[in-house]
């Protein structure tokens, strides 16, 4: 419900906007993760009784462990810092993750890339002035197609050609 409400006051200040992430696929990315970091954990809690049970060596343990923090650092540079959604406003983007709401303009976005070795692919967006989502934030395209693996999002070429608009326009009125 908070989300909704964040909607209504959105498009009550910036007008109608375009939601350009897709809800299903961040979902998705995100409860994948949590279950297989429970299953590492778990396995890793069993492994440690049966070692302190029958007295025996805990290489096994080491690699889950480290199994288990190599999930948690994949987790933490591809699948938690992307954002819940992302609305094109029209000249500035309305990002949300988690509870972190922030407006980012165009001429603020310094480069937007496509990462298709993911899956599903996702948007990275650089910015010139770090925010409170950090200098960067990625997010799953609403147009991913699931179906073509390599497919291709329009939405990075879109966002660099329109933060070289808004860049240009702010140095010819200033």
């Amino acid at each position: 419900m908070p989300t909704r409400i964040f909607e209504i006051a959105a498009y009550l200040t910036f007008g109608p906007m375009k939601k350009i992430s897709s809800d299903a696929a961040t979902v998705s990315s995100k409860v994948s993760l949590a279950l297989v970091f429970a299953a590492l954990v778990l396995t890793s809690l069993i492994e440690a009784t049966v070692c302190i049970v029958k007295h025996e060596n805990p290489l096994a343990l080491a690699l889950l462990a480290g199994l288990a923090g190599a999930v948690l650092m994949f987790g933490r540079k591809f699948v938690w810092n992307l954002a819940d959604t992302v609305y094109d406003c029209g000249d500035s983007l309305l990002v949300q993750r988690g509870p972190l709401k922030e407006i980012i303009p165009f001429a603020n976005i310094v480069d937007a890339s496509l990462r298709i070795s993911s899956r599903p692919a996702m948007v990275t967006v650089s910015l010139a002035i770090p925010g409170r989502l950090g200098s960067a934030f990625a997010f799953v395209p609403s147009d991913t197609n699931w179906l073509l693996p390599f497919s291709r999002s329009g939405y990075p070429h879109e966002l660099r050609e329109r933060a070289r608009i808004a860049k240009s326009a702010r140095s010819i009125h200033s």
